[in-house]
């Protein structure tokens, strides 16, 4: 849970659970769904879920290499 505190000379945000300040500006990053994903990203990485392509000409031919997904699913 993140709370707004309005302070015209220090703005900031405030996780409730842990009472770190952030920049307002950026209390997206710290809402539950957004950690969540986080979370799941960290999950990913840590067992190996990832690739990794050194140039965009990489990217772009692993991303058209893929199959698309199917928008029912």
């Amino acid at each position: 849970m993140v709370a707004r505190h309005e302070d015209q000379a220090d703005p900031k945000v405030v996780q409730e659970d842990t009472g770190q300040e952030h920049d307002p500006s950026q209390a997206w990053f710290w809402t539950p769904e957004w950690q969540e994903g986080e979370r799941e990203a960290d999950e990913d990485i840590a067992a190996g879920r990832t690739f990794r392509q050194n140039s965009t000409e990489e990217f772009l031919a692993f991303l058209h290499a893929r199959p698309l997904a199917d928008a029912d699913a």
